[in-house]
């Protein structure tokens, strides 16, 4: 078969940059690679001090990176979705790949614009979904200050949001400019969605809420979780001697509630359960001194950043995952890793976490933002016999990366055969 030239296009990328998109990105660009398929990647990198026009091409461990600097500084509401420059920075990469596709992963730091320009040179593109950020402009969690889980966009809600959350607009910063911009932003993402012809959900949970919201009709986005790369990943013992060893992998951010989880284990006495914290340390210094501040647990331990080629010797270390996220997620890399190495998760019973962790057969539910229904959870862990070992034999099998970019490649091959003028 004829190979396919797709260039990914994702918000940031490793190495420097570790979470679910980023690593789903690159697993997915290799895997693609491995099928005998031309692959680039184009992202973004904040290098203060350098000029956002900064475009590079980079070789990242034999994969094509087309790298253009954005310092996450906006210089207007406006700014946050629509970028000349990074437009033109998009235009130079397709001039220079020549693909045959383009796979959106994230357009944040890029500009909601490169869809139109695909379609322009009438390229085929394909969205994945990994987060709320076309529909919420509070940082993409669908949730309201103070992490109140929001339903979807509402006019003057999603305003208020934005007065807290985004720059300034071009029109002011009074109510009625605030609403007139969000009202805009809605208009033109909208618009912008038209020209993509599949978008790809990795959870039930997102796509259900794009479709509600109107923003994506139901024939135009499917349901297909990431697939996961499964090599460095063995059996475990199911039993469990001495203390309950409790892990946490990812950002040490506070909408993925840390504070949570160690509120929760602050309560453990100090001979039941240890808990070993991995993330950087310096994204959120402030929180991190919150945090510390927060341990008087003798065992909870600040492990600092981690290499993910070592996730699979971090999780034989721990008994049980916590994803305590005070916001939806989507699809979590760190609770896939979890249940690939035989390990039990208990996360917020919302969203994505709720779907893919299955109540009392390989992890439990808590409470979102409750460090009492996270601590009755670890207890049941340490009080009920059995249940570890219960849990631990109830792990799902997830879709393999090759068997995800098999399908890829099958949605690619069908979009390309189509009349060019659907």
């Amino acid at each position: 078969m004829t190979k396919l030239r797709i260039l990914y296009v994702v918000h940031q990328f490793v190495p420097r940059h570790i979470a679910g998109t980023e690593l789903y990105t690159e697993h997915l660009a290799r895997a693609m690679q491995a099928r005998g398929h031309e692959v680039a990647v184009f992202t973004t990198e904040a290098y203060h001090g350098e000029a956002q026009s900064t475009l590079r091409e980079k070789d990242h461990a034999g994969l094509r990176v087309y790298e253009a600097v954005h310092n996450n500084a906006f210089p207007d509401f406006e700014g946050s979705y629509i970028d000349s420059e990074k437009e033109a920075q998009f235009e130079r990469v397709l001039d220079s790949f020549e693909p045959d596709l383009v796979h959106v992963q994230h357009l944040c730091m890029h500009s909601i614009g490169d869809l139109a320009i695909a379609k322009r040179r009438a390229l085929r593109i394909v969205y994945t979904l990994h987060e709320f950020w076309l529909l919420c402009v509070h940082h993409g969690w669908l949730a309201r200050p103070g992490y109140v889980l929001c339903d979807g966009p509402e006019a003057q809600q999603c305003a208020n949001c934005a007065k807290v959350a985004c720059p300034t607009p071009k029109r002011g910063d009074h109510d009625d400019a605030w609403l007139a911009a969000w009202c805009a932003r809605d208009t033109y993402v909208r618009d912008a969605l038209d020209n993509v012809d599949l978008f790809v959900s990795p959870s039930r949970f997102l796509r259900e809420r794009f479709v509600a919201a109107g923003y994506i009709d139901a024939q135009r986005i499917v349901f297909s979780d990431n697939g996961m790369p499964t090599h460095a990943h063995g059996s475990r013992n199911s039993e469990r001697s001495g203390p309950l060893r409790i892990g946490f992998l990812g950002t040490l951010a506070e909408w993925k509630g840390v504070h949570v989880l160690i509120e929760a284990m602050n309560r453990l006495g100090e001979d039941e359960a240890s808990l070993a914290l991995h993330g950087v340390l310096e994204y959120f210094p402030d929180y991190v001194a919150r945090l510390r501040a927060l341990a008087r647990h003798p065992r909870i331990s600040f492990e600092g950043r981690y290499d993910n080629a070592c996730v699979a010797d971090i999780l034989a270390g721990i008994d049980v995952l916590v994803v305590p996220s005070l916001w939806y997620e989507n699809s979590p890399i760190t609770i896939h890793e979890a249940f690939l190495a035989g390990v039990p998760v208990l996360a917020s019973g919302v969203g994505g976490m709720a779907e893919f962790v299955d109540h009392e057969k390989n992890g439990l539910h808590f409470a979102i933002g409750d460090a009492d229904s996270l601590h009755a959870a670890l207890r049941r862990l340490l009080d009920e016999a059995g249940l570890l070992a219960r849990l631990r034999s109830g792990m799902p099998v997830f879709k393999t990366i090759e068997r995800d970019a098999e399908d890829q490649e099958q949605r690619y091959r069908s979009l390309l055969a189509m009349d060019p003028s659907g």
